[in-house]
């Protein structure tokens, strides 16, 4: 089997759209802010506790505790662990 040369190139504009039209939808609907941004980019590195990303970023906990909350109404986010090992 053998695969298009030019694949690779259209899957990464595929995905380059694909974010382009989150981003549009997200700022359309007023489900993020700035703040909620940068929550979202560091959680697509890896799952993070909430005193973590305040950390990261230099947010306080109540502004975290927010926009986490916010991810998780606008369905971006889901929280999971055990106690207090809690991820988003």
């Amino acid at each position: 089997m053998q695969i298009d040369e030019g694949l690779p190139e259209a899957m990464l504009r595929l995905f380059a759209n694909l974010r382009r039209a989150m981003a549009e939808r997200i700022h359309r609907d007023g489900a993020l802010g700035p703040s909620g941004f940068l929550l979202l980019s560091r959680l697509a590195e890896a799952p993070r506790r909430g005193s973590e990303l305040g950390g990261l970023l230099g947010l306080d906990q109540s502004t975290v505790s927010r926009q986490v909350k916010g991810l998780c109404e606008a369905g971006l986010v889901g929280r999971g662990g055990i106690g207090s090992d809690e991820r988003v």
